[in-house]
């Protein structure tokens, strides 16, 4: 199966199962077969494009339940830059209770600094010489689901978040709000 139709199969069946619904239940609602349903939750069928679109409209005029986006769970950024020293980043984060911050250089994200890795370091050094990988980043419009595994399964411990009609970066989403 496709990832994004994977991604969205299983958002459709998160959706499903927070309101409460069976498979006949939702089944009558789109006006398609339990045994499609099944076959598509399981991965075992792709369904046709008109299919998904039933049922996604009867999951929708629900409104218990909307499909959440990761965007909608982020802050605003907090960071230090390249050419700052230890003292102040540590100072940030201890400040803020972070453990990592995100590192710019110029308007560009170009890695984090982690209070595991500043232990020790004097503060009057700067920080580009303690720069680790950067955190990934990921559209504002990613669903809620597909953000979360991809937390799990990547073991992120935040991402920074793009605006869906620009590169910019707009926010920060950490492991922590999505729990």
């Amino acid at each position: 199966m496709l990832p994004e139709l994977n991604d969205l199969i299983r958002d459709m069946k998160y959706r499903r199962e927070k309101l409460g619904w069976s498979q006949a239940r939702l089944a009558r609602e789109s006006r398609v077969s339990q045994s499609l349903l099944n076959k598509m939750e399981r991965g075992v069928i792709i369904p046709s494009y008109n299919k998904i679109q039933r049922i996604d409209y009867a999951l929708s005029r629900e409104k218990k339940i909307p499909s959440s986006i990761i965007g909608e769970f982020m802050s605003p950024i907090v960071s230090v830059s390249i050419d700052d020293n230890v003292e102040k980043a540590a100072s940030i984060m201890k400040q803020n209770n972070y453990s990592q911050l995100p590192v710019k250089r110029g308007k560009e994200y170009v890695g984090t600094v982690s209070s595991i890795g500043l232990v020790g370091a004097p503060y009057e050094e700067p920080i580009f010489g303690y720069v680790e990988r950067p955190f990934r980043i990921v559209r504002y419009d990613v669903r809620l689901g597909v953000g979360r595994d991809m937390f799990r399964r990547e073991r992120l411990i935040a991402v920074l978040v793009r605006r869906t009609d620009s590169e910019e970066i707009a926010g920060i989403v950490t492991a922590h709000d999505l729990i």
